[in-house]
């Protein structure tokens, strides 16, 4: 009798902790009903309790076994927790994408996952993109429609979107990109299983041209920490910008309006260094690579991709980050000035002087403020890169001769 008060005791005391705790880290599933079996996710979580001994010998008593459900997706709707609790919001940024619209709403509606507000900003559109998005917010009360009545750029609609959202996740979807249908479900129930901050989707690249379709590199399995994400997204060779975040931690730090174009990059970048650890999902983004995108677009605004590496250099060297970081956004800054240079020298003639004479200073200024002795050899030590400090007017002609030759040579 008294061993059997004892446990009883005991298990109280296992039950009120592990309910405060469930409470506190805001993570489900906790357990399935079915067979009182926890779910796999608490299994890693008892590794890191003093008394997990006592507590395994609390959870036999009550027959209640630590091992993973084998039929968990089938019984997730009988959890405690139920994916499609919480509302997601999804942000579109829509200009003069009239031509996509549709494919892209129906990737939305077609989601397994149902809890969502679809958030769609007519970013100043002339091509009856809004017209055509009214109509399908009519008969769907998920899709609301903003409307913004001169073109602003992606990050300033974005940010509009952001303001309007009401879910305890987003995450952002071009108008000419569409997801997996189960995309948003398997990105919600890793964001639980996990405990991770960011969740990545899988992005496949597509393309209009008939270039088959490739998968950008997936992450560990076991995720990456904030600092290690960051680094990988420097020039996204191992870490790319497309995933889901709670609302509230994205509204910290809202979308970089610094520049019209580009700049929205940036914002990833943030939210990686205050992330504690971002994971993927198995979800799908399927980006669509067209010539008609903006960010594949020539034009004055191409210059705009220099004034965005420096303001994402300024802001994350603000924030203190590591010195390998430093080093890396510095040679990111560098490199960018020297294609912006020679963008500059090719299409001089479609520019305005003043539109010249910006990029020059700027392309000045990086050139000024680079710590080369930091960056790899191959990046300054070769001809058309020198820096050949202090002398200006010795880097520009090195550069210009530099791309005649490569005119000459066919590179372009």
């Amino acid at each position: 009798m008294f061993k059997n008060y004892f446990f009883f005791k005991i298990g109280c005391k296992v039950a009120n902790f592990l309910y405060y705790l469930q409470i506190f880290l805001k993570k489900m599933p906790f357990f399935c009903t079915n067979n009182y079996k926890l779910c796999r996710f608490f299994r890693p979580l008892l590794m890191h309790i003093n008394y997990y001994r006592l507590i395994i010998t609390v959870l036999d008593y009550f027959q209640i076994v630590l091992t993973p459900c084998p039929d968990h997706n089938k019984c997730a709707a009988s959890c405690v927790y139920t994916v499609g609790m919480e509302k997601v919001s999804v942000i579109t940024s829509v200009y003069n994408g009239a031509r996509y619209v549709e494919q892209c709403v129906h990737s939305l509606q077609q989601q397994t996952y149902k809890n969502l507000e679809m958030l769609f900003v007519d970013d100043g559109s002339t091509d009856g993109s809004a017209s055509l998005l009214r109509r399908f917010a009519a008969g769907d009360p998920r899709i609301h429609v903003i409307s913004l009545h001169e073109n602003s750029g992606a990050s300033h609609a974005r940010n509009a979107a952001l303001k309007h959202a009401t879910g305890t996740y987003v995450c952002m979807l071009d108008v000419d990109d569409t997801y997996s249908p189960d995309a948003i479900e398997c990105a919600v129930r890793t964001m639980h299983n996990s405990g991770a901050d960011i969740v990545l989707f899988r992005f496949m690249y597509t393309y209009t041209d008939g270039t088959p379709s490739h998968l950008f590199p997936l992450l560990p399995a076991q995720g990456l920490s904030g600092i290690e994400a960051l680094r990988g997204s420097i020039n996204w060779q191992t870490v790319h910008g497309i995933y889901m975040i709670r609302t509230d931690v994205h509204r910290q730090y809202p979308y970089d309006e610094s520049c019209r174009l580009y700049s929205d990059d940036n914002t990833a970048r943030l939210h990686f260094l205050h992330a504690h650890r971002v994971v993927q999902c198995d979800g799908t983004y399927y980006y669509l690579q067209h010539p008609a995108s903006s960010t594949h677009s020539g034009g004055p605004r191409y210059l705009d991709r220099l004034k965005a590496t420096e303001h994402l250099r300024t802001t994350l060297l603000d924030e203190g980050v590591p010195d390998d970081v430093r080093w890396a956004l510095y040679d990111k800054s560098w490199m960018m000035a020297i294609d912006c240079y020679l963008y500059l020298t090719r299409y001089r003639e479609s520019l305005t002087t003043q539109e010249r004479q910006q990029a020059m200073r700027l392309i000045r200024e990086v050139w000024r403020q680079t710590p080369f002795r930091h960056l790899p050899k191959a990046h300054y030590c070769k001809f058309g890169f020198l820096p050949l400090r202090p002398f200006f007017f010795l880097f520009r002609a090195q550069a210009r001769t530099y791309f005649f030759l490569r005119k000459l040579a066919g590179k372009g």
